[in-house]
């Protein structure tokens, strides 16, 4: 009689964690602390989500195409957890006049805004990308694996198996999905299914900042604050291409101006050819000749299939409002699978936990500030909704982001 075949059994990890974007990575650098063996998958090849920076070819200025502030006041935990891995950072510039165009066929208005526009935001100088390469770094060996989407989660009772688009599946006694719950629904199955009203609430948690576009443009100097502008422009008419527009200089090399596209992505699918040409005509509007010189660089949120939903792209952008039942255990209430807890103030950072949890890995995650909402008309239910006027918006807005992307 043939030997049986014993096929190798997959070792049981204590974690898996799917998204290595900022939250992932503070995660699985908090378990392995702990001591647990931990192993962090990410869809991409490259890691950090909407933290994503670029460098300018010409200076070496730090471009963020990503999420970029953070508010020390009101994040205490981004700014212990970047006091810890000792990164500098610097304010974001506020003095100087801000622009404000509201008719393309006239000169921008200058105007001072009373406490500045971002206040008090802080970034990380040198980009956001330093503190995720802070975090990887201090990950064992073979802890992080990029290029492995995650298409089944199963629960077995006593693990989770996890199936990859290619490769061996993995095995662990815990899973942290922390990316998107629109990520999950469009992308995952899950066996068990979960309750059709929580499937249905992960579909309607909006990714934040998901269909937006970012542009970065460096220039060997900061001319406009040598005019006695901030940097900070507000472009409010049916022709704007860059919707707000702030001063992204890293205080080290060079210059740069930051803006959020006021194009909705089919629009930019579009105009994708020309949309340079667009970007420098609006800024040698808003400052100039000077910022004709340029050299840009784009992002856009809304081509990365990782970061935007199928659902994200079919649906008006809104900020995410995580439904409760996104906290509360499921798969009627059984210890051995899952809580998915997404944060009231940072959706898409879920939970997953097995008999004996650890504690929260949500906990340990260091926060990003997201942008103020998009703009809409300004009625009285939108007004409610969105946050003041946007001529004291007290944030620097989005393109609506985010990043972060918000980013």
């Amino acid at each position: 009689m043939a030997d049986l075949l014993h096929l190798p059994t997959p070792k049981v990890a204590d974690v898996v964690v799917v998204g290595a974007g900022l939250c992932g990575l503070a995660i699985t650098r908090s378990l392995v602390a702990r001591g647990l063996s931990v192993t962090l998958l990410d869809a991409r090849e490259r890691f950090g989500g909407r933290v994503l920076t670029r460098s300018d070819e010409q200076t070496g200025q730090a471009l963020d195409m990503g999420a970029t502030w953070y508010w020390p006041e009101t994040e205490p935990r981004i700014s212990a957890l970047l006091d810890e891995l000792g990164l500098a950072t610097l304010a974001q510039h506020d003095p100087g006049d801000a622009l404000w165009l509201t008719d393309p066929n006239r000169e921008p208005e200058r105007r001072q805004e009373a406490g500045g526009v971002h206040a008090g935001a802080r970034r990380i100088q040198g980009g956001g990308a330093r503190l995720v390469d802070a975090l990887a770094t201090e990950l064992p060996a073979g802890c992080l694996q990029l290029g492995k989407p995650v298409r089944v989660l199963r629960d077995r009772g006593s693990h989770i198996d996890i199936l990859l688009e290619t490769g061996a599946p993995l095995r662990a006694r815990q899973v942290v999905l922390a990316l998107p719950p629109r990520l999950v629904h469009d992308r995952m199955l899950l066996d068990p299914p979960l309750p059709a009203t929580v499937w249905d609430a992960m579909e309607a948690t909006a990714t934040w900042m998901a269909t937006h576009a970012k542009a970065l443009v460096a220039f060997d100097h900061a001319f406009w604050r040598e005019a006695g502008q901030s940097g900070n422009a507000f472009v409010r008419h049916a022709q704007a291409v860059l919707g707000e527009v702030f001063d992204a200089c890293d205080e080290a090399h060079g210059a740069a101006l930051g803006g959020f596209v006021a194009l909705n992505p089919a629009q930019r699918e579009h105009f994708q050819r020309g949309l340079p040409l667009l970007i420098d005509s609006q800024l040698a509007q808003l400052y100039g000749q000077a910022a004709q010189s340029g050299r840009l660089q784009l992002q856009d949120w809304a081509q990365e299939p990782w970061t935007c939903s199928d659902t994200d792209r079919a649906t008006p952008p809104e900020p995410p409002l995580a439904d409760p039942l996104l906290r509360q255990p499921l798969w009627s209430g059984r210890s051995s699978w899952v809580a998915a807890k997404p944060r009231p103030t940072a959706p898409g950072t879920w939970k997953a936990r097995s008999k004996r949890p650890t504690a929260s890995p949500t906990r340990c995650c260091a926060r990003k500030r997201p942008p103020p909402p998009p703009r809409r008309p300004w009625s009285r239910t939108a007004k409610r909704r969105c946050g003041p006027s946007p001529r004291v918006w007290p944030r620097a807005p989005p393109p609506r982001p985010t990043s972060t992307a918000a980013t």
